[in-house]
């Protein structure tokens, strides 16, 4: 998906075993490496209500349990949050 790296978001939180989230974060990146396809190297902290709600409403319905970390890109085209992936992990 075309954009520059700051349309890239991150949830993260940690499902308990009723798939309760906790310690919900949000993040827009600001650069990676390497450039275009990478690992995070800064991130800026950004509340995001519309990514925890549509990340916590898919998890919940999996009845995810442990750390997640859920990566999104924004698209100008349509101004809409598309899932890029969704990992059992925290990212860097």
């Amino acid at each position: 998906m075309e954009g520059p790296e700051t349309d890239i978001y991150v949830f993260a939180a940690y499902f308990d075993k009723s798939a309760s989230p906790h310690g919900i974060f949000t993040g827009q990146k600001i650069r990676q490496y390497p450039i275009g396809f990478g690992t995070t190297t800064m991130m800026k902290t950004t509340y995001k209500p519309e990514l925890v709600e549509m990340s916590v409403e898919f998890l919940k319905k999996l009845g995810y349990q442990g750390l997640c970390d859920v990566e999104f890109k924004y698209d100008r085209r349509d101004d809409t949050y598309k899932i890029i992936e969704i990992n059992p992990r925290l990212g860097r």
